[in-house]
């Protein structure tokens, strides 16, 4: 696992020098048109709960109250309420799945 970052520009990948989240696959990752949001994902067994905000320069850690971790999420950006929203997933080693759906507010 990695947890470096990289903007493509459409001809070159450039690596963005910044510290963001823990090293993770299997995340929820929806784009507003101004900034990413990443949620969730897991590692070698582990699930995250934690929700991260990239806006083009840099990753913020929000503090949103959310769901439980799990991964994968499904994860996409409701304009017209301007919700980012997440649905379903896995806890990490359960074999459970998970039919609940969540939202975050788009932050100014």
């Amino acid at each position: 696992y990695f947890n470096d970052t990289w903007e493509y520009d459409g001809t070159v990948w450039t690596r963005v020098e910044d510290i963001g989240p823990a090293p993770r696959d299997s995340f929820g990752f929806s784009y507003n048109g101004k900034v990413i949001l990443l949620f969730g994902g897991t590692d070698a067994g582990n699930a995250f709960r934690d929700t991260w905000q990239w806006d083009g320069s840099n990753w913020t850690q929000r503090q949103d109250i959310g769901p439980a971790a799990r991964a994968p999420a499904g994860s996409a950006y409701d304009g017209l309420r301007k919700r980012f929203v997440i649905f379903g997933g896995s806890p990490a080693g359960s074999g459970a799945t998970l039919g609940d759906t969540w939202e975050a507010f788009e932050r100014p």
